[in-house]
């Protein structure tokens, strides 16, 4: 029971009542003090567990470690063939410059051992003695300065004494760079017929004698080639039948020489276009 003495009220139940009152009158008098409120702090979580997940997201996965270490190893692969295939070309580039002076030394000793002979000597012996004289394999040297090519000069005075000169189709003879084709072996007939060499010039081909052809003339059979090209630098049938074989025919007559037979002329007749090949 409770107990009342001096208007307090004693017991925890009243006790209880009798602060709120209390509490109450100081509120509404404006006397209560504010209570302070402590602001709410944050959750702190465990040093352990932060470190634990910078662990985790520190360790790289194993997949990642393998492909960088592919990568890696394919740069460095690549690096090495690049190195390898520069120090190829490198190689081949000295080569091709070996082989390519090594072939105009071989011109050049060519050239060196064709002048043996002194063909002034032989254009001042011939036009002294009169008689006929022939260049069997001389190509212009106007257009290729090969050793057993003629000069103009040369050619000239072959011609005033009733001489012949068979044009070679050795490559070195016809060009300075060991190389030539059909067409440059008619450029050469053409220059010595400008010469006045139209009864003169003659096919001196030593397909039995070199080591190499002209560009599309691997025999006897490829010289319509010869006579096409002839025929497209304005050559006329008379002059490439003249070429071919009228022109060594009336030396050999002239000079009572054997003459071609019919044999000999069917078969020159075979080396001739159809057009042409009609004419003997």
């Amino acid at each position: 029971m409770a107990n009342y003495r001096h208007g307090a009220t004693y017991g925890s139940l009243a006790y209880d009542l009798d602060a709120l009152a209390r509490e109450k009158q100081l509120d509404e008098a404006g006397k209560l003090p504010q209570k302070k409120v402590r602001p709410a702090q944050p959750e702190v979580q465990p040093v352990q567990r932060r470190q634990s997940a910078a662990r985790a997201a520190v360790r790289p996965s194993p997949v990642l470690l393998l492909g960088t270490v592919l990568v890696v190893g394919m740069v460095i692969a690549l690096m090495l063939c690049y190195v390898k295939l520069t120090g190829i070309s490198d190689n081949v580039s000295s080569i091709k410059r070996e082989i390519s002076a090594l072939e105009e030394e071989h011109v050049a000793l060519l050239t060196a051992y064709e002048r043996t002979f002194d063909l002034a000597a032989v254009k001042a012996a011939a036009e002294a003695a009169g008689s006929p004289a022939i260049a069997s394999h001389s190509c212009s040297a106007a257009l290729c300065g090969a050793g057993r090519n003629l000069t103009d000069d040369e050619f000239s005075a072959l011609v005033r004494i009733g001489g012949i000169v068979g044009v070679s189709l050795y490559p070195p003879h016809l060009d300075v760079s060991g190389h030539a084709d059909a067409e440059r072996a008619a450029e050469h007939i053409m220059h010595y017929l400008s010469l006045g060499g139209e009864h003169a010039v003659c096919l001196g081909c030593d397909l039995d004698g070199i080591e190499s052809t002209p560009d599309g003339i691997d025999g006897i059979r490829d010289l319509p080639k010869l006579a096409d090209s002839l025929v497209s630098l304005g050559a006329s049938a008379e002059t490439v039948e003249r070429v071919f074989y009228r022109n060594a025919q009336e030396f050999f007559d002239r000079n009572g020489l054997e003459p071609l037979g019919d044999r000999e002329l069917r078969y020159a007749a075979t080396t001739l276009p159809p057009s042409l090949g009609s004419l003997i």
